[in-house]
């Protein structure tokens, strides 16, 4: 049984950037981007039997407010340093698109290239989108807390990385 680490970007590994307007969003350069503490412990989840795969939404592409550049060089970043198995972007800004989560189109080919076993699967996101993309995919749900997120459901909830260990031992069924 194949089984992986989903994993949101923006919120998750790194600080979303919340300007003057107050409405939160992902990094556009270098100097917006602030990672979280405690991510060394991926390399520990990998020991574990998983794969690790980054999802994200980065629709400020389609925008025209980040360049494919940036989101290319700070995604090779993370998955160099953690040592990613894969990435997977969606740079469309319509809810319609099938990768665009909550749409499950990322995980599903992410499942399909790696013959995962989604029921063993899990998805560390901090958002509604993350939570309904992996129901739909058929893996289950764990966010990590944060200010933003206290109201949203999910199959758990962690308060920091380290709590990742005892959800990802979690038996199936």
């Amino acid at each position: 049984m194949r089984r992986a680490l989903f994993l949101d970007r923006d919120g998750v590994l790194n600080e979303l950037v919340q300007p003057a307007s107050g409405v939160y969003r992902a990094p556009w350069n270098w100097n917006e981007v602030k990672f979280y503490p405690g991510l060394e412990i991926l390399q520990s989840v990998r020991e574990r039997g998983y794969l690790l795969v980054m999802v994200t939404n980065q629709p400020d592409i389609e925008r025209g407010l980040v360049s494919t550049a940036f989101v290319d060089e700070l995604n090779r970043y993370l998955s160099d340093k953690y040592r990613f198995d894969s990435t997977y972007v969606c740079p469309f800004q319509s809810s319609d698109h099938p990768d665009k989560k909550p749409n499950p189109g990322l995980l599903l080919r992410a499942a399909r290239e790696f013959s995962l076993d989604m029921k063993g699967c899990w998805f560390l996101g901090d958002t509604s989108n993350d939570v309904v993309a992996a129901a739909r995919a058929g893996c289950r749900s764990v966010l990590i807390e944060r200010s933003y997120n206290r109201q949203e459901g999910s199959d758990r909830r962690v308060r920091s990385y380290d709590e990742l260990f005892s959800v990802l031992e979690e038996p199936l069924g």
